[in-house]
This record gives C-alpha cells, sequence and structure tokens, in this order.
C-alpha cells in the first residue's frame, strides 16, 4: 500500500529489520514512524497500522514537533 509523507521530515517506517523511506509502497503491518527534521535527530513519532485500501499520508510539522496519520 502507497503510504505518503507531507512536511518538514524524513520519514521511515520501522518493523524490525525491515526500513521504509517514506513515500513507499509498504506490506501490511504496524510500524513505528521515526522522523528527522532537519538539523535534529531521529525520533519515534508514533505507530501506523497500514491494512490496504485508501493511500495513506504521514504529516510532520516541526512547528509543533509531532506528526499525525491522514
Amino acid at each position: 500500500m502507497l503510504v505518503e509523507v507531507s512536511g518538514d521530515a524524513k520519514v521511515v517506517l520501522v518493523h524490525g529489520e525491515q526500513r521504509y523511506l517514506l513515500p513507499a509502497e509498504v506490506p501490511r503491518g504496524r510500524y513505528a514512524i521515526e522522523a528527522t527534521f532537519p538539523d535534529q535527530q531521529a525520533f519515534e513519532a508514533g505507530r501506523i497500522t497500514v491494512m490496504g485500501g485508501a493511500p495513506l499520508t504521514v504529516v510532520c510539522l516541526e512547528r509543533l514537533g509531532l506528526c499525525s496519520i491522514m
């Protein structure tokens, strides 16, 4: 399933040894969202469950320091 990204961060979905730099086609499953804002260290910004269907978008805003799923 296509998972897209919007906003200020580089976003990687992580499940065990699997890592997907967004935007990417991602298999079904539960993933940690690893976000990196410019000039900052990567941090875990939440979790996402990919189930299929409509594309998902991870939105990360540096001014808020967080990511959300749309």
